[in-house]
């Protein structure tokens, strides 16, 4: 099964060396997993939100929802189970050095529309 997790990273907290991240993303690589780590974000103050309501669009200035915690990375992998995921990502660097959270979302395959071969 697919997951989706979203880390997170406490304002009080150092981010994990760039090394670790790295040799961290290395070894889900090696397992056959997809990572995308989104470095550099910049926080809610420099986001952009598009709503949609009754056929119109509307861009606004900043995150839909806010949070008390940043969003620091997006990471999505396979894993047998929940119980494989939640192995799998306590082996963060950003869970190591203390100082962040995760959420781990399954990804439902039956729901995701396949894109036709061109």
């Amino acid at each position: 099964m697919k997951y989706l997790c979203l880390e997170y990273q406490f304002s009080h907290a150092a981010a994990p060396p760039p090394e670790a991240r790295a040799a961290f993303e290395e070894s889900m690589w090696k397992r056959g997993m997809y990572v995308f780590e989104s470095v550099g974000n910049e926080g809610p103050e420099s986001t952009t939100s598009l709503q949609f309501d009754a056929g119109h669009v509307t861009v606004a200035a900043g995150a839909i929802v806010a949070t008390p915690v940043p969003l620091a990375g997006v990471i999505v992998f396979e894993a047998d189970d929940l119980n494989h995921a939640i192995q799998l990502m306590s082996q963060s660097p950003r869970m190591r050095a203390g100082g962040g959270a995760v959420e781990i979302r399954p990804i439902d395959d039956e729901r995701v529309p396949r894109r036709s071969s061109r």
